[in-house]
């Protein structure tokens, strides 16, 4: 019995989505299915314990052909579209980690092992498809995100995603700051530092990586992204397109970088984007995307939407809309507490990224 949760089901739910109806529909910035889709030839699909296989299109079936072109099986497209809503159904009523029957059956019937496609990159799912008004056919890969289970984060926390604040002048006790405990632990620490004299300024990054992964984005992002983690850990609100706009109060950044509205937007939008599509905290990043399609979202209705380079415009705006700050663990990613360094203090604060939904 093969299990998974619901995000995981997801990735095998979009496989065999797209299997049925050979088409990836574009959205637009709210998420509404747009009648502009990109058709799909076929899928490429990696397994860690086997080599790659390629799924193409023969009427209603599909094949499953092996890296050598060699026939490896044949599956029953009318039975794929049979099983596609009782699997949706079936991961809209479970919790946790759970099997699914009907999923199994058409793994076994596809040649498929695992759930999740075993590949090394960003990409979740590689589709061949025809570009519009063209006969070309080019391998896209995509990241897949479902909105069935709880908000999924679209940046992980991790000891390389902490700030670090530079704490001066502090009269306090740094014991009694660091014991102060409850659901707001870290919101009531920065506080006590404040009412004991503290000032808190940025001063680094925890990962000389990541630091120069946002540096790619903006030399002055660092600071920016610093500005806008250290106003939510202080309690002026989580949503990502509401601290963008709080940002131009900062008077730091107004007199140093001379930045507008639409300058602060648009550095935040090319952040989500970079994050979404293939920068991650712990490793150098080139710039490039390594989901090299884009996103695929798997909508409650059970709808598997697209967004890409043609509708760029409307995926950047979605992710500005619709994510958040997150707290994460403060022991397990060690953020939140006074600590001292080469004579000097020091406070960490961690940046997480969750979806609204």
């Amino acid at each position: 019995m093969i299990t998974g949760n619901k995000g995981e089901w997801s990735e095998f739910y979009t496989f065999l989505k797209i299997l049925d109806e050979r088409k990836l529909f574009f959205a637009d910035a709210d998420l509404n299915k747009l009648e502009e889709y990109y058709p799909v030839v076929g899928i490429l699909r990696e397994e860690r314990a086997q080599a790659n296989k390629f799924y193409r299109f023969n009427g209603d079936d599909v094949e499953i052909v092996n890296f050598d072109e060699s026939l490896l099986g044949v599956a029953d497209g009318v039975k794929i579209r049979s099983c596609v809503g009782r699997i949706l159904e079936t991961m809209s009523e479970e919790t946790a980690t759970f099997s699914i029957q009907a999923a199994e059956d058409l793994m076994s019937d596809l040649k498929c092992t695992q759930i999740k496609a075993g590949n090394a990159d960003k990409a979740d799912l590689t589709a061949k498809v025809r570009e519009q008004g063209s006969p070309m056919v080019i391998d896209l890969g995509f990241s897949i995100k479902s909105m069935l289970g709880g908000a999924a984060t679209l940046l992980n926390a991790s000891g390389a995603t902490n700030f670090v604040y530079r704490v001066e002048n502090f009269n306090g006790n740094i014991e009694d700051i660091n014991s102060i405990e409850g659901r707001s632990k870290v919101r009531d620490r920065i506080s006590a530092i404040e009412a004991a004299g503290g000032q808190i300024s940025f001063d680094s990054l925890a990962s000389v990586k990541f630091k120069n992964n946002l540096r790619m984005i903006d030399i002055a992002f660092p600071e920016i992204m610093a500005k806008a983690l250290f106003s939510f850990y202080k309690g002026s609100g989580s949503v990502i397109s509401e601290s963008c706009a709080a940002l131009l109060n900062d008077e730091y950044l107004r007199e140093r970088y001379d930045l507008s509205a639409s300058d602060f937007e648009y550095k935040i939008k090319s952040f989500l984007r970079a994050v979404a599509l293939g920068m991650v905290p712990n490793k150098e990043w080139n710039g490039l995307s390594a989901a090299h399609g884009g996103y695929l979202i798997v909508k409650e209705n059970g709808d598997v939407v697209c967004y890409h380079l043609y509708n760029m415009d409307a995926f950047q705006e979605y992710l500005f809309r619709n994510t958040k700050f997150d707290t994460p663990s403060t022991k397990k990613h060690k953020f939140g507490k006074i600590y001292e360094k080469d004579g000097c203090l020091y406070i960490n604060l961690n940046l997480q990224i969750r979806f609204l939904r």
